[in-house]
């Protein structure tokens, strides 16, 4: 297995591979046009990117879920791949409804200031 300073540096190498993907995604959503999409794609590919998951269940390493989705549907049989499959779906979903929450919250609030009438002072 690893060594805790080679674990570390896994780490870092793909902590650093994953904020150059976030910013090239960035860039590449940019251009649309509707905030809340472009927030909400940027989030999804965020949480995905970064949500952590054990990489055996006996061992205390963590590995990003993604990854180990996608070894272990590649791999090995079609159900272990819910193993960390199911967490980053829970953290997916979660991450949305909080942005759609927000951005909702958000509409409301403008709604409301710009129906209010201004003060003839």
């Amino acid at each position: 297995m690893f060594s805790d300073q080679e674990y570390y540096y896994a780490w870092i190498y793909y902590l650093l591979g994953a904020a150059v993907c976030i910013a090239c995604w960035w860039l590449l959503t940019a251009k649309l046009k509707q905030a809340e999409v472009r927030s909400l794609l940027r989030t999804v590919v965020v949480v995905v990117l970064l949500t952590p998951w054990y990489t055996t269940g006996t061992s205390g390493y963590l590995s990003p879920a993604v990854v180990i989705t996608f070894i272990e549907g590649l791999f090995d049989d079609n159900h272990t791949f819910a193993r960390a499959g199911i967490p980053l779906l829970v953290a997916v979903t979660a991450s949305v409804v909080l942005s759609l929450a927000y951005h909702c919250v958000r509409w409301f609030m403008r709604r409301n200031a710009s129906e209010q009438p201004a003060d003839a002072s």
